[in-house]
């Protein structure tokens, strides 16, 4: 387990047990607000962390670090679409393949806060940025094409987010296999 991570999970460890001790030990509104305080604190420092990780390749390639809120996800036949409000790194779709070779991806792409990238990354951990969007551009209104360049070996694609980035994407692929954020 990275650093990162752990550093996370104890912090929100440290602010549950807290807030259960309060909970059953009966508190005043005082003690309540400090340690609403204190969780604010560990989720604002949280959020800033994995904001700074938007450009770690190695990070990217290797993790699976998320802050991710209003999950609305399907997949229908060949097509993945989803919306949801994502701070980190999360695996939309992967795929194995015995040859390279370069594939035709339908995509969109909307981002209403906040700033996104499709990457996409090779089973030896390298990292290539396929695109990237900021809250400036304007809504997709149909589907665009990106053309993956594909490598022998599992290839993974990826949505990297910060600043609480508020995202549309509906992506299509004949073959692989999707991800969904509750798997």
């Amino acid at each position: 387990m990275k650093r990162s991570q752990s550093v996370f999970r104890k912090s929100l460890c440290i602010f549950l047990i807290g807030s259960s001790v309060l909970a059953f030990t009966g508190c005043s509104s005082a003690d309540i607000a400090e340690l609403k305080a204190i969780g604010e604190t560990v989720v604002a420092e949280t959020e800033a962390y994995i904001n700074s990780q938007y450009d770690d390749d190695e990070l990217i390639a290797t993790q699976e670090l998320m802050s991710i809120q209003n999950i609305s996800e399907k997949t229908e036949g060949n097509r993945y679409s989803c919306e949801y409000k994502l701070i980190g790194v999360k695996t939309l779709w992967t795929i194995e393949l015995k040859e390279a070779q370069e594939l035709e991806m339908p995509y969109r792409l909307d981002v209403a806060n906040g700033t996104a990238k499709l990457v996409l990354v090779y089973e030896d951990n390298s990292v290539v940025t396929l695109l990237e969007r900021t809250n400036k551009a304007k809504p997709s209104s149909k589907d665009e094409m990106i053309t993956l360049p594909l490598k022998a070996g599992i290839n993974t694609l990826k949505v990297v987010a910060k600043d609480k980035a508020k995202l549309k994407i509906e992506i299509e692929a004949t073959s692989g296999t999707y991800r969904l954020a509750t798997e």
